[in-house]
């Protein structure tokens, strides 16, 4: 939502296809405080025509704080098209990825990097011996892109107050509802919010369950603070969970308690 994050994406795309000549890999950066939408931004470029057009391999890698080497090699590897399976050593993995993108032009992104090792002790060494990589790595801390020695690093603000609204009137109603009743509320939210697209949206999940304007000045007058939460995020975290249902409120608490990135899956 709004006119900064489509320039952004644009003019990255734009950088990314104007280097493309080089047959070497080049590292860009997204940088940015927890929330901000580094990741909404790293989403837009890698799903851009031009980027899935002109790249053959295509990888996307989210690197908790508690990675593996071994499943991040191996998710690689899937990704670009090559099975891994009969592997299970660091020392087989990284030659195979090696002869899976040789020769081929790759798009790495690299989402939510919070310390540099993970590129220069375990990936650069495949990566940069393929013919065309470039590497879009988000993070929040600057030092890493420096110490990636990122050509271009985009710093990503804070949303401005009215993007902010349409945000949260677009995830608060469904397109036909009235919203005209609520954006005065809405506008006093958001910059409650102070500009992070994550808590716009965290907030904006509570309001979908509310469809009176007193409910909506209500949330607006809750206290928003609660001690131990991410300091971006606090408030309209613990806002979200206090709202929800009691059952959900135990589902939620026994998700916590996976592993980062544990993949769920549900039964149809």
């Amino acid at each position: 939502v709004g006119r900064d994050i489509k320039q952004a994406a644009d003019d990255m795309v734009k950088m990314v296809m104007s280097n493309c000549h080089e047959n070497r890999s080049t590292v860009f950066g997204i940088q940015g405080m927890g929330g901000i939408g580094k990741t909404t931004l790293a989403q837009k470029i890698y799903n851009d025509q031009k980027i899935r057009e002109k790249f053959q391999i295509h990888i996307w890698l989210c690197i908790s704080q508690s990675y593996t080497e071994i499943g991040l090699l191996k998710q690689a590897i899937r990704m670009a098209g090559a099975t891994s399976d009969q592997f299970e050593t660091k020392t087989k993995l990284l030659p195979h990825l090696m002869d899976t993108i040789r020769g081929k032009s790759v798009f790495l992104v690299l989402d939510d990097v919070w310390k540099s090792d993970v590129w220069i002790d375990l990936l650069r060494l495949p990566f940069e011996r393929g013919w065309k990589t470039r590497i879009l790595v988000t993070t929040r801390n600057v030092d890493v892109l420096e110490e990636m020695h990122a050509a271009y690093t985009h710093q990503v603000n804070k949303m401005n107050n009215y993007d902010g609204l349409e945000l949260l009137m677009k995830k608060s109603f469904r397109p036909y509802e009235q919203i005209s009743d609520f954006s005065d509320v809405g506008y006093q939210l958001v910059k409650k919010c102070g500009g992070l697209p994550l808590a716009i949206k965290v907030v904006a999940g509570v309001l979908s369950t509310k469809k009176t304007r007193g409910e909506w000045e209500s949330i607006r007058d809750t206290q928003w603070s609660i001690h131990g939460l991410p300091k971006e995020l606090g408030g309209p975290l613990y806002l979200s969970y206090n709202n929800l249902p009691a059952q959900l409120k135990l589902c939620f608490l026994w998700c916590s308690l996976l592993p980062s990135n544990f993949g769920i899956h549900c039964d149809s």
